[in-house]
């Protein structure tokens, strides 16, 4: 598989990651918690939960951009294009709308 064609898969792989990281993190409190496990031994492991796909991102962008700087295809574009949508995406939906996929379970 081409480098570019990863560039790609790693951009379409950050557009979902966001919806459902949040949620790993809170499961993770909860089963260390209902475990009768101090919460605080989950501390590290949901920092790294939430902080990831921020860290996907970089690095996707930053090997996306040097992809499509030496080749120029368009599929490295795109997940250049998707990375740094989805780095906006989650910052709106992390820290100013504090979504989770489970308040969608009220709605319906």
């Amino acid at each position: 598989m081409c480098g570019d064609t990863r560039s790609l898969i790693h951009g379409i792989i950050n557009l979902i990651v966001p919806f459902f990281i949040y949620d790993l993190a809170s499961l993770l409190v909860g089963a260390i918690t209902a475990a009768n496990y101090n919460p605080w031994l989950a501390f590290w492991p949901m920092t790294i939960l939430l902080w990831l796909p921020f860290l996907s991102d970089a690095v996707c962008v930053v090997v996306a951009a040097v992809r499509f700087q030496r080749r120029g295809r368009t599929r490295a574009l795109l997940g250049l294009i998707f990375s740094v949508g989805v780095a906006a995406l989650y910052y709106m939906l992390r820290f100013q709308l504090h979504f989770t996929l489970s308040q969608l379970k009220d709605m319906f």
